[in-house]
């Protein structure tokens, strides 16, 4: 109802077939997995580390998150990012939050107050954020050029010129509003949940030094002086076992998106009819005790093996699994390592004084597991020598 059936998220069939295979192939192509967005996060992660060192770290420090994950995103699909202060970059980091509602799930609620406040919310927010996209699409098409796509957006308009099916809606709908709602889809989906990796593993960096120290002494090792890159990844498993253990302990996503059964299956003694929606306890497989050992503790070598190798886990699905997993899964990774290799490269991350260690309560208005507002200071780093 939302989106008119347009987007990414909520349709299914060959449409959803179609626009998956585009979303990926585009991606691919725009860099994901080739280490060629390297240069774009980085840029952005210089940003982010001027403000945390200015004082930045003594505000609201997860609006800084959302700030330099959106203009990650931004770059990707739309080709612009925003400063600090810009009122446009404030107006979708605002408007881009997934709303913890149960209207969502029980839609007739919407006509009755004071859910009928709320529906009208979500739906304001979609229209601030599909109004930016708005814009910035019609820009794009001013100045298309066929032999340089730069952009997702760009991508998406050389289909609609060829007049691909699913990439022009129907006569009901405004012409351009799959481009508008699938592009705010990956903005939702790409924000949100990286924004709270990195609080987390801000976090658990504060709540376990011993983990700093030891990405510090692989980050000195195998980066050194160089500009960090997903290629250094593979020559560091502490690291990449803590990211693991990030998503396996903090569970970004407990719930995964509805989805529905496409014909009547028998799973485990359930008979699940044709077209029931069925929602993924991903949380329960993250701390399913039948295969983590004291699954409640926080410990990053439970993904490493007796020789100190990185092992990946399939009983870690932060972007579920199957055909519906996370689009923009590999851009993820690659910003969530580099956002850690490029903080510990450059700060010691220092435990307030006066609130003390964060908890791990999460933030009550947030849809995803978002950590709650918290503190902290940052030391910058001089030599390998320097201890936390």
């Amino acid at each position: 109802m939302l989106t008119n059936g347009c987007g990414i998220v909520f349709v299914d069939g060959e449409k959803w077939k179609a626009q998956r295979k585009f979303g990926i192939m585009t991606l691919r192509s725009l860099g994901m997995g080739r280490g060629s967005l390297d240069d774009i996060m980085n840029y952005e992660f210089e940003v982010l580390c001027h403000f945390l060192s200015s004082g930045g770290s003594q505000e609201n420090v997860m609006t800084l998150f959302r700030k330099a994950v959106t203009n990650i995103t931004c770059s990707v699909l739309m080709g612009k990012r925003y400063d600090y202060d810009d009122p446009i970059l404030n107006n979708i980091t605002e408007n881009i939050r997934p709303s913890k509602t149960v209207v969502m799930y029980s839609p007739i609620l919407r006509f009755i107050p004071p859910f009928r406040w709320t529906y009208k919310k979500i739906v304001k927010s979609i229209e601030q954020v599909t109004g930016v996209i708005r814009n910035i699409s019609a820009m794009h098409k001013q100045n298309f050029d066929l032999s340089n796509k730069r952009d997702f957006v760009d991508h998406f308009i050389a289909e609609m010129n060829k007049g691909g099916e699913y990439f022009t809606v129907n006569i009901l709908t405004s012409k351009d509003e799959q481009l508008h709602h699938y592009t705010r889809d990956l903005l939702v989906a790409a924000i949100n949940t990286t924004t709270a990796a990195f609080g987390w593993c801000v976090v658990s960096l504060l709540r376990h030094p011993e983990c700093q120290e030891k990405i510090w002494q692989e980050v000195y090792t195998v980066i050194g002086d160089e500009t960090p890159s997903c290629k250094h990844q593979e020559n560091m498993p502490y690291t990449r076992s803590f990211i693991q253990e990030i998503h396996r302990h903090r569970s970004i996503a407990t719930l995964n998106l509805p989805h529905r059964t496409v014909r009547s299956v028998r799973l485990c003694g359930y008979d699940i009819p044709k077209d029931t929606p069925v929602l993924t306890n991903i949380w329960r497989v993250h701390n399913d005790p039948n295969v983590w050992k004291n699954p409640h503790e926080f410990r990053p070598d439970r993904h490493l093996d007796s020789n100190g190798n990185f092992v990946p886990s399939n009983n870690v699905i932060p972007f579920a699994c199957g055909y519906r997993r996370c689009l923009g899964e590999q851009i993820a990774k690659a910003e969530i390592f580099l956002f850690i290799v490029n903080i510990v490269k450059r700060f010691h991350l220092v435990v307030d004084q006066v609130t003390g260690p964060p908890t791990l309560e999460k933030d009550p208005k947030g849809a995803v597991n978002t950590p709650a507002p918290f503190r902290f200071s940052v030391r910058a780093r001089k030599n390998r020598q320097q201890k936390l």
